[in-house]
């Protein structure tokens, strides 16, 4: 029946005059994937997913109903699977960070070790100078050698020889403590709600801001980002925060900490890489046109839950 889904694709393509270069221009299609289609190859296709996402676009750009389509020839293709969540991402990230930081802390133990040596070493050098005679002069020459205790940590006892001076207390260093490792933050997660059809949700928990990075890596893109507001399950839109087009190799970032949710609206997603707080978002495998909400949870929201 895969074939024969195919065949019936491919007879309305050609109907339409349109070629699968241009198919893939309307659809954001890799022309490998479409070919797959019309031959029945649905296992080549990347995932559960994307193979009912890529049949429905395909149905709709030849004017054939996606709704229909997909219910005729229900029995081949594949459910739909929830992506998994990117949270190992965000987790890997964490335990470099952890480990970073007791490396730095360790860092600066030996430093502050090494700089107490050198302290030390210097303090018996001076002190060895100081007991020694001056030159030409016999120490037993009185008859008599006073031997002192240790001096004390407070204070430094002094060594009494007759005839010679009374050599000045020698200066402490105070050392500083090393700093306490500070306990590890919890890193920021990007954990996927609704990821099929145009709109696609996304909860970012932990973090008290969000950080956007956007960068038309493959081909220009126009981008609007705005507010927006969830309540019962539905966004609203809020206030355009700012509309860009970036050519081919441009790169644009947003730092937004006054927003409970985004609207993300990308004009040509497979043309662009998306980050969140760092972690990318699949733009290559969204469908055209799409809307990405991001909701943010902090961390004082988690922690009353």
């Amino acid at each position: 029946m895969s074939a024969e889904l195919g065949e019936m694709l491919r007879r309305a393509r050609e109907a339409k005059g349109l070629t699968l270069e241009d198919l893939q221009e309307r659809t954001k299609i890799q022309r490998r994937y479409l070919e797959a289609i019309e031959r029945g190859d649905l296992h080549v296709l990347p995932g559960h997913f994307y193979t009912r996402a890529f049949v429905r676009r395909y149905a709709e750009m030849v004017g054939l109903d996606p709704d229909q389509i997909v219910q005729q020839y229900e029995a081949i293709l594949p459910k739909t699977e929830e992506p998994a969540p990117v949270s190992t991402i965000t987790q890997s990230r964490a335990s470099r960070r952890r480990a970073m930081a007791a490396g730095g802390w360790t860092v600066r133990v030996l430093l502050y070790a090494f700089v107490a040596l050198i302290v030390v070493v210097l303090v018996l050098a001076w002190r060895h100078g100081t007991n020694t005679a001056p030159e030409g002069q016999d120490p037993f020459q009185n008859g008599t050698v006073q031997i002192e205790p240790p001096p004390s940590s407070d204070s430094q006892a002094a060594r009494t020889v007759p005839g010679s001076p009374v050599a000045p207390s020698a200066p402490t260093d105070q050392v500083d403590k090393p700093d306490q490792p500070s306990e590890p933050v919890a890193q920021p997660q990007l954990q996927p709600v609704k990821t099929d059809g145009p709109t696609w949700v996304y909860v970012v928990k932990g973090a008290d801001r969000l950080t956007i990075a956007v960068t038309a890596s493959r081909e220009r893109c126009w981008l609007q980002v705005r507010k927006a507001e969830e309540a019962g399950g539905r966004f609203r839109n809020g206030a355009v925060i700012e509309e860009v087009s970036l050519a081919r190799g441009q790169s644009k970032t947003w730092e937004i900490a006054d927003a409970a949710a985004i609207r993300l609206r990308p004009g040509n997603a497979p043309g662009v890489d998306v980050t969140i707080n760092g972690v990318p978002l699949p733009t290559t495998d969204m469908p055209q046109p799409v809307t990405v909400y991001l909701k943010r949870e902090t961390r004082r929201r988690l922690k009353a839950a």
